[in-house]
């Protein structure tokens, strides 16, 4: 939070460069809380305005003015965003309140049509959705978690993207320990990467590599 960029990280964990993302209208994007990719873009969830601006937008590789794509606004604390070929999955919006532990339904459209929603899947995972990655036939969901929670332990949840059923579960794969949380969640080469998120001043967050069978 913050800084108004990207930070793109190889997957051995050094930073390869930061993209900056200019004011697009009232959003100034300091409260960014998911990112995802496809070839041409990366797209963002932000709640800078809270309810007094949209919240979804896409910006080129290398950086700029974002563009707005999608009519939602009101996300106050953002939700997580994945994308699967040109399939968009987005959390849904949990108005007036930045805590994600009753997020449990994902919204899903065409990349190029955000609001024609197609379908809309719910999760059984009691401590919210967290964070979403795509792995090329699945959905995986990180489990919430906040600062102040003492429930940092990271679990997660392979998922049926037709029906949001759990396909397979791991719970309490590690747990980071505070002050980080686990709150973000990407997929590439059989591999699972998450964020080990912290708040506290002077400490940097993390991020922890799960090998997938």
């Amino acid at each position: 939070q913050g800084p108004a960029q990207l930070r793109v990280v190889t997957l051995a964990g050094s930073l390869a460069k930061t993209v900056s993302l200019s004011q697009s209208g009232s959003n100034s994007f300091n409260y960014l809380t998911s990112v995802a990719a496809d070839a041409n873009y990366y797209y963002v969830s932000d709640y800078t305005c809270n309810n007094g601006c949209p919240d979804f937008f896409r910006v080129g590789k290398n950086g700029g003015s974002p563009s707005n794509i999608s009519s939602d606004v009101q996300a106050y604390g953002g939700y997580p965003v994945a994308i699967g070929g040109s399939t968009l999955y987005r959390g849904s919006i949990i108005n007036n309140t930045y805590d994600w532990t009753n997020l449990n339904q994902i919204r899903i459209s065409d990349i190029n049509t955000p609001d024609s929603i197609t379908k809309t899947i719910s999760v059984a995972i009691a401590r919210g959705i967290g964070d979403l990655a795509w792995d090329g036939t699945a959905l995986w969901v990180l489990g919430y978690s906040h600062d102040p929670s003492p429930n940092r332990q990271v679990d997660l949840y392979k998922i049926d993207p037709s029906n949001g059923a759990i396909l397979a579960s791991y719970l309490n794969v590690y747990n980071p320990g505070s002050p980080y949380n686990p709150s973000g969640l990407a997929y590439v080469n059989n591999a699972l990467y998450v964020l080990n998120y912290s708040e506290s001043n002077g400490v940097g967050s993390t991020i922890t590599k799960i090998a997938c069978q």
